[in-house]
C-alpha cells in the first residue's frame, strides 16, 4: 500500500519523515542484534540461573524475564542513541497539555 501511494503520488513523507523512519529501522536493527546475542547466549544463561538457588527450579522462566526487562529497557536507548526520538519530543509527548482534565483521585 505504502508503494502504491507514493507511486501515485498520494501521499510521500517528507523527508524528515523518512529520516526518522530510517533511524527507528536503525534502532529495530540493533534490536535485533541485541535478541541474537540473547538467543545465542540463552542456554549459558539458563545454566547460570540454574546454580542460584533460589530460582533453580523456574530458571527457564526467570530468564525469559530477564531477556524481556532487558530489550525493554534497551529499545528506548536505542531510539534515543540512532536520533528516532529526541529528548525535546519525549518532553513534548510527555505533557500534559492545558486542555486535558487532571488526573482524578476518585477511581470508580
Amino acid at each position: 500500500m505504502s508503494f502504491i501511494l507514493w507511486r501515485t503520488h498520494v501521499y510521500r513523507p517528507s523527508n524528515k519523515a523518512l529520516s526518522k523512519l530510517i533511524r527507528v529501522g536503525l534502532a529495530s536493527a540493533g534490536m535485533l542484534a541485541a535478541l541474537l546475542a540473547a538467543r545465542f547466549f540463552y542456554p549459558a544463561f539458563v545454566g547460570l540461573l540454574a546454580e542460584a538457588p533460589v530460582v533453580s527450579a523456574a530458571a527457564k522462566e526467570v530468564a525469559i524475564v530477564l531477556v524481556c526487562a532487558a530489550g525493554g529497557a534497551l529499545y528506548p536507548v536505542l531510539l534515543f542513541a540512532f536520533g528516532g526520538v529526541t529528548p525535546a519530543e519525549f518532553k513534548a509527548a510527555m505533557r500534559r497539555k492545558k486542555s486535558d482534565p487532571p488526573p482524578s483521585a476518585d477511581l470508580p
